[in-house]
């Protein structure tokens, strides 16, 4: 019996913990409304993100929703957009000093139109991305009422 218990105690102090990885999203609605070269509109919360986005060919970005939330390893994380997407966040593995964060990525549609409640939404697109703790992706192409969607993540 003492031996199960130093067992379990050994166990217990090399399991890794529930770690929680902290994740920032800003989303917005990108446009080309015509603004003179160099007076782009960036709304205040986006400021943060300004030089990750500085080169898409847009000069209007409009905050949609900005999340800060937590990721466990193994788990999968919602953080809502709007109302017709959602961005699930899968932390697989990495994070340590020299290992790259592995991150499985997600967004979901609702579904439009007629008969949209008797069907299920669709991923819109899915990928795994590897990143540096701290380093911001950015992912574009949706589109959401006449404007396109763009996502920028941080994670760590």
């Amino acid at each position: 019996m003492t031996l199960l218990a130093a067992g379990l105690v050994l166990l217990s102090l090399t399991a890794p913990a529930d770690e929680a990885l902290p994740v920032s999203m800003w989303a917005m609605d990108a446009s080309r409304e015509g603004r003179p070269r160099g007076e782009r509109h960036l709304d205040r919360e986006l400021l943060p993100i300004r030089d990750t986005i500085e080169a898409l060919p847009f000069d209007t970005f409009t905050t949609v929703r900005v999340v800060r939330a937590e990721a466990r390893r193994g788990r999968e994380a919602k953080l809502p957009i709007n109302e017709r997407y959602t961005l699930y966040l899968t932390w697989q593995s990495g994070g340590t000093d020299d290992e790259p964060l592995c991150l499985a990525i997600r967004v979901e549609k609702q579904p439009e139109g007629r008969d949209r409640e008797k069907r299920r939404p669709v991923n819109a697109f899915a990928t795994r991305v590897e990143v540096r703790p701290g380093q911001k992706i950015k992912f574009k192409g949706l589109r959401n009422d006449g404007k396109e969607l763009v996502i920028v993540l941080r994670a760590g």
